[in-house]
């Protein structure tokens, strides 16, 4: 069985949606790619990717646009016009996400560096501790700190960059909506 947080992540770069919608999990995407095969995997691993959703999704894609709107509105009222206001509505989106999607690696073992993955020494003052509630020694070297943040950075915008083009899209002719509640 596939872990769910990789179904999901398979399915969402294909365009294909799943969130949560008054407990029940709802499956969005273009016609032509949500086949009875997508469907029946989804169906099999359905409690371990509500579970996942759950845990990592508390927003869904109607908060999002809200966030987005409100940001670019206050960049707005800042003086920022157009593009510019949305860029930083954007910004404030990927801040947004990356403190609702905490670091998820789990290969990491205490005392390993999350980023080049090199024995750190716990007691050097330079080693950055990371901050998790589910695992513990979750460590940076200073020097790995700037990269890893900004792939995190960039998981953030990939994420996102998703989810907006799901908002976008306004032709409902081409997408299928299925309530999985049933299976």
């Amino acid at each position: 069985m596939i872990a769910s947080a990789e179904l999901i992540r398979e399915l969402s770069n294909l365009g294909i949606h799943l969130e949560l919608s008054g407990g029940q999990l709802i499956l969005d995407g273009p016609e032509k790619l949500v086949t009875d095969t997508v469907i029946a995997r989804i169906r099999a691993n359905k409690p371990e990717i509500i579970a996942h959703l759950q845990k990592t999704s508390k927003w869904t894609l109607g908060d999002w646009r809200a966030w987005f709107n409100t940001r670019a509105a206050i960049a707005h009222g800042c003086g920022f016009e157009g593009t510019d206001a949305e860029l930083c509505a954007f910004e404030d989106c990927i801040d947004r996400w990356l403190s609702c999607h905490p670091p998820t690696t789990t290969t990491t073992t205490d005392g390993i560096c999350i980023q080049c993955r090199c024995q750190v020494d716990t007691a050097d003052p330079s080693i950055i501790r990371i901050a998790d509630i589910a695992k513990e020694g979750r460590f940076l070297h200073a020097g790995c700190a700037a990269r890893w943040h900004n792939l995190r950075r960039w998981e953030a915008r990939r994420a996102l960059i998703q989810l907006l083009l799901a908002i976008k899209e306004t032709k409902p002719v081409n997408t299928k909506r299925k309530d999985l509640a049933n299976g």
